[in-house]
């Protein structure tokens, strides 16, 4: 099963670690420091947890597993680190140098001359093979979840900006906020991009989904992992007096449940989540609006928004609603620019309550075209 393009993409990788080694020794002062983010917490959790994950798999022989969690799983979160960091300040020196460190003493065993050479640039004393293997702290898993949340509705987000301006078969210009398209005849129309996300939270199930859930946790075999067929759970939820009126909706919700599980495991099944939905979209709405390209991302409670928002809302699964306009700001600040031969010259900034000066100005640089950019 030895393929060359394989070997040859893995040194290179092997040199890349190496490299960005390098660099980030040289750039050391530049790195951010002070206390923790979100995401430095976040980082340094999927660094304990790498080790556990990774120990496990050398304990058993499992090589292959051990490098897919020990190298490329966890050059993937780094990267991932990095793009997400770059929206607020950059990585945190510690955490870059905790990662190398970790990073040398899991490749040690299949690839200790790399190693060995990234040991002796860390400065550190003695041969790596001589290295105690790194102690991982306990993971705290509800951050960790919380992350994932993070990530699904960035994801979510993405692809239904995605669906909303690409039309299949159709070329696009995309022009500040404006999409235009251009059908097979050859005529262009205008369709104006999303600029604002509201997310609707939901901290609790309708009572027939919690009942189905309920119901479901119980007949799930913890051994075979495996649910009743579908016919056995259909006649049950029959008799389920808070299921009975929504037996149209029932099975496509316990199909969904079944896909979930079959993902994430037994967790999916969870009736509440053990985050809070709505202030971690909060914690990170500049990463979000930065991300997506957008103005402006909120997370509001389903209970505020229409019945549709109630309904489809889930814990863990907000109802996205995206707009062109800001659609409830509590207030709207103009700025007016006296200055002759200037680009800027009225600016109308919709405010929330709560927001930070730094969020207000992030959000004036997306509206900005000049200021977005950075020399500006």
């Amino acid at each position: 099963n030895f393929v060359e393009a394989n070997a040859n993409a893995t040194i290179l990788r092997l040199y890349g670690f190496l490299d960005w080694t390098k660099e980030m020794i040289e750039g050391r002062d530049g790195l951010r420091q002070g206390p923790y983010t979100y995401h430095d917490e976040v980082f340094k959790n999927e660094i304990h947890r790498t080790v556990k994950e990774t120990e496990k798999h050398y304990d058993a022989f499992f090589f292959r597993e051990a490098l897919k969690t020990g190298v490329f799983e966890f050059q993937a979160t780094r990267d991932r680190y990095r793009e997400i960091t770059s929206f607020s300040g950059g990585m945190h020196q510690k955490l870059v140098f905790l990662y190398v460190e970790t990073q040398a003493l899991l490749m040690a065993p299949i690839c200790p001359h790399v190693c060995e050479c990234v040991w002796a640039l860390l400065g550190k004393e003695g041969s790596i093979v001589a290295a105690p293997w790194p102690v991982a702290d306990p993971v705290d898993e509800n951050l960790l979840k919380s992350f994932e949340f993070l990530t699904d509705c960035a994801r979510t987000t993405r692809h239904r900006i995605r669906t909303l301006t690409e039309k299949k078969g159709e070329s696009q210009v995309v022009e500040n906020a404006k999409v235009v398209l251009e059908n097979k005849f050859g005529t262009q129309y205008v369709q104006q991009r999303p600029r604002y996300a509201v997310l609707y939270v939901a901290d609790a199930y309708p009572p027939w989904q919690r009942a189905i859930l309920s119901w479901m946790r119980g007949a799930f075999d913890e051994s075979t992992k495996t649910f009743p067929p579908n016919k056995e759970i259909a006649a049950k939820l029959k008799t389920l007096p808070e299921v009975a009126k929504n037996m149209k909706k029932a099975m496509t919700f316990v199909q969904g449940v079944k896909e979930n599980v079959d993902a994430k495991g037994v967790q999916a099944m969870e009736l509440k989540t053990p985050f809070d939905q709505e202030k971690v979209i909060r914690q990170n709405n500049l990463y979000l609006e930065k991300s997506l390209e957008l103005v402006g991302v909120r997370a509001v409670p389903s209970s505020c928004g229409d019945s549709r928002a109630q309904e489809e809302a889930s814990p863990g699964k907000p109802h996205l609603v995206l707009h062109t306009t800001d659609p409830q700001p509590n207030a709207v600040i103009e700025f007016r620019n006296p200055q002759p031969a200037c680009g800027h010259f009225t600016l109308r900034v919709p405010i929330h309550n709560a927001e930070t000066v730094r969020e207000i100005i992030a959000r004036i640089r997306t509206l900005d075209e000049i200021l977005s950019i950075p020399s500006k």
